[in-house]
């Protein structure tokens, strides 16, 4: 009887204790150094893409920062749609266009280039492109979603992580609040962390 209750005790223990239980994940590629960006071509062209929806921060392309990402690609034969994101957190809204933009533009792939804003943005925008029939508002992490485009993220300020996070933020426009959408399909397959 004892060892009964005691078998009881332990497995209530264990349930309770894989309630707690967190899956981490990491890309499978995280490409590190100086110049890493002149390797996205190659990247892409390893995973049979051949034309991309760069999402890219307004300010960063503006200042030059994007050419070494457009030589890379232009190396590899790889076209590319550019698509300069709002400033401040991405709102669905603005979400909602890039989908329709890549949608237009034929794209097999995304390359995220910008801080956390445009890293969250990308990797909506990848996985709604795939999910017509579904809103963020209505994913979950539980979700069956179909897979998402492929996605390169190129983080270029260090503090959110999101290259290496299966988590997005996004705005909703008409309330004003954040929707968190955690979803393994939202991992970027490749981070490139290049500290030019």
């Amino acid at each position: 009887m004892q060892n009964e209750l005691q078998t009881a005790l332990f497995q209530a223990f264990d349930t309770l204790n894989l309630q707690r239980v967190k899956t981490f994940s990491v890309p499978p590629v995280t490409l590190c150094g100086l110049g890493a960006v002149s390797s996205c071509g190659q990247q892409a062209q390893t995973r049979g893409l051949k034309h991309l929806f760069v999402m890219a921060d307004s300010f960063l392309h503006q200042a030059g920062m994007t050419a070494g990402l457009t030589r890379s690609l232009a190396v590899k034969g790889i076209a590319m749609t550019l698509w300069l994101c709002p400033v401040g957190e991405p709102c669905i809204t603005d979400v909602c266009a890039a989908v329709a933009q890549l949608r237009e533009s034929g794209c097999d792939g995304v390359i995220a280039f910008g801080g956390g804003s445009v890293l969250d943005a990308a990797k909506a925008v990848a996985l709604l492109v795939t999910n017509p029939d579904s809103t963020l508002a209505e994913m979950s992490e539980t979700s069956v979603l179909q897979p998402r485009l492929p996605l390169i993220a190129i983080p270029t300020t260090a503090g959110t992580g999101s290259e290496t996070t299966n988590v997005t933020v996004i705005i909703d426009a008409v309330s004003g609040r954040k929707q968190v959408l955690a979803h393994a399909s939202l991992m970027p397959d490749v981070a490139i962390l290049d500290a030019h």
